[in-house]
């Protein structure tokens, strides 16, 4: 595979069929009213017993760290509560507060995702019953099968941000990769992530090409499964 006008002293060595493909970007979160972080709850949710054989004297959210896309609908939590009789219940809990209301809000006790991002999530049960969580909200723009023969060209606008790209090229064994990608990116292996991921950021809005060049002896139609998701603004 051959880069052009990717930004070398990013990418100190090639990275072999990782790069090649591109990022397409969706619309940006729709702005909504702030949120403060004192938020009331529902009466359906809010009703824990805080003395008698009914209170709940432990609990733990079911799921403590959630990973949410920007079009997904409000996530409502949910907790084990263990009663003073020892009964053991699961049952919907209000999210109270956030840390961070650019990344999402709380409605009717459920966290709505509004961009990008991380925060911790506040659960107050009681004065002496507080469980705390986060929520990171991502952006998926592609997850997609590319097929490109000899001379064709895909395109992509991109916009700022930070990308998560994860890529897996088919080429025969042997074969040269045929497809060239064109970009002004700033790219690196994401350790964190399996082999074929990069971490991207986008400074400026830019437009990123990518071509099957023709290369390799049957220089036939090049297959690349590619997922594009934005983690941050």
């Amino acid at each position: 595979m051959r880069l052009s006008r990717v930004i070398p002293r990013t990418i100190p060595q090639p990275l072999p069929l990782l790069l090649a493909i591109g990022l397409a970007c969706g619309d940006s979160a729709r702005p909504t009213p702030d949120v403060g972080s004192n938020v009331a709850l529902p009466a359906e949710l809010s009703g824990i017993p805080t003395t008698g054989p009914e209170a709940v004297r432990r609990a733990r959210l079911i799921e403590p760290n959630v990973e949410l896309d920007l079009r997904d609908a409000p996530y409502q939590f949910h907790a084990e509560l263990e009663r003073n009789n020892g009964r053991i219940d699961t049952m919907a809990v209000a999210a109270t507060g956030l840390d961070d209301t650019t990344v999402a809000q709380v409605v009717d006790g459920a966290v709505t995702p509004r961009d990008v991002g991380a925060t911790n999530v506040r659960i107050d049960l009681a004065p002496q019953l507080r469980l705390r969580g986060s929520v990171v909200v991502s952006e998926r723009i592609a997850s997609d099968s590319v097929w490109l023969s000899r001379g064709q060209v895909r395109a992509w606008e991109l916009r700022p941000g930070m990308y998560r790209i994860t890529v897996d090229a088919k080429a025969a064994p042997g074969e040269p990769q045929p497809l060239e990608l064109a970009a002004d990116l700033l790219c690196a292996p994401d350790a964190r992530a399996p082999r074929e991921t990069i971490s991207c950021r986008v400074r400026q809005n830019t437009r990123m090409l990518l071509r099957h060049t023709g290369a390799g002896s049957a220089a036939g139609p090049s297959l690349a499964v590619v997922t594009i998701v934005r983690v941050r603004s």
